[in-house]
């Protein structure tokens, strides 16, 4: 069966098997662009976006190709040829880090404002800075700008997305008397050992939950950071470090050593517990299945724990900042704490980075005994 339309005004019908198609006239070519549709008002709007593209120009008669795809052309056919090397390994960096692994599946004439604005919101969720997604929102719009040039697409689909405001959400350092008292109203949490290595090694929320038994050296008392646990299109995933800058070997106090010690102990339990159906992955705060721990369920035990301690206007990221701000009210050198918050320059030589290790220690233990003061 088949309805027609006037001449030139192309057609949609039903095939044989009962799909509606909406099908353009020919073009100088003879070529004729059809779309797929379930139902006969379906096949109507496909017929008007059919020919709605073919009059901006659009290349309709081959499939468009996927963000990923799209994004490879960009970066080595637009912005490799209009930017310094630097700049163009810094925009790849940001669309391979926090673009593709959310959407880089999807056909780019399928990306909606919608899922735009999704991406947005699940970065700040994941505790980025407001700058780190707007850097990922532009290079993204800067990408669908192209393609828009490129008749891929017929508008930008990034125009209009929400963003999260420059300095909102302030950071706030907790106090030493605040930070023992988030700590004790965690209680017997599973992964209390967690919290006490954000605030006293500075590590990100990813990171802790991504620390590796086989990264763990019982005599020279020091872990190494070396991937991290991302939530990544609504999947638990393991990764790369956040910068390259941000794998680095940390000390650790013997109270620290003696909390994984039980820690330890308590998983084996658990694997025990299982047998078979534990599913190993090496990872020290993990389920209790064995598999990596959702960074939003290490979030949901802070706001219990935040809302028991009754403290207000303060993020999970805040641990991090609590851990700079008070190593530099005790007077530890700027580049010490960079260095234990894995802000170091990629290009350090490695003689300093043995050279820092004594002070980072140093700033760890003082730290440490500055909790254990309360003061």
């Amino acid at each position: 069966m088949s309805r027609r339309r006037g001449n030139n005004e192309g057609t949609i019908y039903q095939d044989k098997d009962g799909v509606w198609w909406a099908q353009l006239p020919p073009d100088e070519q003879g070529r004729r662009p059809k779309r797929r549709a379930k139902t006969q008002r379906e096949a109507r709007d496909k017929l008007r976006e059919l020919e709605r593209e073919r009059a901006q120009g659009m290349n309709l008669t081959e499939r468009p190709p996927t963000i990923e795809a799209f994004a490879t052309t960009w970066l080595e056919d637009v912005v490799r040829r209009n930017v310094k090397a630097s700049t163009h390994d810094s925009y790849r960096y940001i669309i391979t880090k926090y673009v593709l692994p959310a959407i880089g599946t999807l056909r780019i004439d399928k990306l909606t404002t919608p899922r735009v604005q999704k991406l947005v919101n699940d970065l700040t969720d994941q505790e980025y800075s407001p700058s780190t997604v707007r850097n990922a929102y532009i290079r993204l719009s800067a990408l669908l700008d192209i393609a828009v040039s490129y008749r891929l697409v017929t508008h930008n689909v990034a125009d209009g997305v929400v963003l999260p405001k420059i300095g909102s959400g302030p950071q706030r350092a907790l106090t030493v008397a605040e930070a023992r008292t988030l700590l004790a109203a965690l209680g017997e949490y599973r992964n209390t050992t967690a919290f006490h290595l954000l605030l006293g090694l500075g590590l990100r929320r990813g990171e802790v939950l991504g620390l590796r038994w086989a990264d763990l050296d019982w005599a020279a008392k020091t872990i190494k950071v070396t991937q991290q646990v991302q939530l990544v299109a609504q999947k638990v995933v393991i990764s790369t470090p956040k910068t390259e800058g941000s794998g680095r070997t940390l000390p650790l106090t013997a109270k620290m050593i003696a909390q994984l010690d039980m820690k330890r102990d308590a998983q084996e339990a658990e694997n025990r517990a299982l047998g078979e159906a534990w599913k190993d992955h090496g990872l020290i705060f993990a389920t209790e299945r064995g598999t990596p721990t959702s960074p939003r369920n290490l979030y949901r035990s802070f706001e219990v724990a935040r809302a028991r301690a009754k403290l207000t206007n303060v993020r999970l990221h805040d641990l991090r900042h609590t851990f700079a701000t008070l190593l530099g009210e005790l007077g530890v050198a700027e580049g010490v704490i960079g260095a234990l918050l894995g802000h170091v320059p990629s290009n350090i030589t490695q003689h300093y980075a043995r050279a820092t290790q004594p002070a980072m220690r140093e700033a760890v233990e003082l730290l440490a005994a500055h909790y254990e003061r309360g003061t």
